[in-house]
């Protein structure tokens, strides 16, 4: 049968001009149960050999998934790299502990992250090797006594257990496939969890750690953001905005640079947008000032400030596009920095942010329009009327507003990873709890 199925593959990859090179592949059976006998299988004329694991992708694979290859794989890595941070440390000389700590982070904590979320089924004793070697590669880079308790370890490191980075490296590759819109791998996912949750097999057995992390990434509304070069105009691929950044840190020097800078254009329409993020959640808030007109919106609670602020100037060239009021120049004014140099660098990073995007397609559809759109960037705070103005109404927009969708992958991570600092300071906290340990004291919390 299994013949039968090689040949038929071989067929279907000649009938697309394609082959299977028989010298570069291998045949490995996946089960938790007896393996066939069977040692060659026949393609092409050429005997592919049967092998009990394989290496693809710098990622080992047994035959019943037990990730032992694998992770003695990893160790070997670890160990060499560790070598190396050993002969620049020593107990009466060596590197400072922060390059120490950076030096691991780079050539030890990358390779045990590589693959992580798939060898996280692994066995618990299989795992612990992965945590002695991470305090291991930890006291070298302290220079802490054997002795030394892990979690403190942890905690003056500044580096969370293996098992919770493992948790949210695997939501982030959820998040992207989901953000990339790769459904077949997402649902493939969803699957598993399905099956973790509903077979007895996986009862008395390591959870997936995919299984685990999509529940959790599941709660969020994604919309794909896979904004490839034919879905979009190609003329915003070219276009240069134009963007001014007045610099000055005397409040009275920049309401005059500002001042001066406006009467460069004739009868414009100033538009002033702000973002705030709170413990009341996430707002936006777009003021015109020359016709009196105030937009508030609230955004989802996880979304950055960066994000806010992108959203402010999209709806305020969504207004002028709906409205197209009769003025022929727009100013829109904003106290966020990072947003305006993002706007700047758009042509060279257009499909990054599905926000630029659409800030570019209407700022097009304005210049069809003989109309144009300048963007600058003022200093907050700084008693302009109109930036104090959207600040208000940004704060307002926080927690009364009208919802908008502006979620972006780097919103979400950034929660999960906030949600997994929680997870770490529960441990820790429990850990001073039962421990009298006097570090706990003095760092109660991470």
């Amino acid at each position: 049968m299994l013949n039968v199925i090689m040949h038929s593959c071989n067929d279907y990859f000649f009938n697309k001009g394609l082959d299977i090179s028989p010298s570069k592949s291998a045949v490995v059976f996946f089960s938790r149960h007896r393996l066939p006998v069977c040692t060659i299988l026949p393609l092409a004329n050429v005997a592919i050999p049967v092998h009990s694991s394989y290496t693809y992708l710098g990622i080992t694979l047994d035959t019943k998934l037990t990730w032992d290859y694998q992770i003695n794989n990893c160790l070997v890595k670890c160990e060499k790299s560790l070598n190396i941070l050993k002969a620049v440390n020593r107990y009466k000389w060596g590197a400072d502990p922060k390059i120490n700590i950076l030096f691991y982070r780079c050539y030890t904590r990358s390779i045990l992250d590589y693959g992580c979320f798939l060898y996280g089924s692994a066995t618990k004793t299989r795992l612990a090797k992965l945590d002695r070697l991470q305090y291991k590669g930890l006291r070298l880079a302290l220079g802490a006594l054997k002795s030394t308790p892990t979690a403190t370890l942890l905690a003056e490191c500044q580096e969370p257990p293996l098992h919770l980075r493992r948790l949210f490296l695997a939501e982030k590759f959820i998040i992207k496939c989901s953000f990339n819109d790769q459904t077949a791998l997402t649902r493939k996912v969803a699957q598993l969890t399905t099956l973790n949750l509903t077979l007895p097999w996986w009862q008395n057995k390591n959870s997936p750690t995919l299984a685990e992390a999509y529940p959790n990434i599941s709660l969020y509304s994604i919309e794909g953001d896979n904004i490839p070069f034919f879905k979009s105009q190609y003329n915003i691929s070219f276009s240069n905005l134009e963007t001014y950044i007045t610099v000055a840190e005397n409040p009275p020097i920049m309401k005059h640079l500002l001042h001066d800078l406006l009467q460069k254009f004739v009868t414009p329409c100033r538009i002033y947008t702000d973002g705030s993020k709170s413990e009341q959640g996430v707002g936006c808030a777009v003021f015109i000032e020359d016709d009196k007109v105030s937009l508030k919106y609230k955004l989802d609670p996880i979304c950055s400030i960066f994000t806010a602020e992108l959203a402010a100037i999209d709806l305020a060239l969504e207004w002028v596009v709906c409205n197209r009021p009769s003025y022929q120049k727009f100013i829109i004014m904003s106290d966020s920095q990072s947003a305006i140099r993002a706007l700047q660098n758009a042509p060279f990073h257009i499909y990054h942010n599905k926000t630029i995007v659409s800030i570019l397609e209407k700022e097009s559809q304005l210049r069809q329009l003989r109309k144009s759109v300048a963007f600058i960037w003022i200093k907050g705070h700084a008693r302009i009327e109109g930036n104090e103005m959207a600040d208000r109404l940004a704060k307002v927009a926080a927690s009364s507003g009208e919802g908008k969708q502006y979620v972006t992958k780097t919103d979400i991570a950034s929660s999960r990873k906030l949600n997994m600092k929680k997870s770490w300071q529960a441990e820790w906290t429990n850990f001073c709890t039962n421990n009298h340990n006097q570090y706990c004291k003095i760092y109660p919390n991470l």
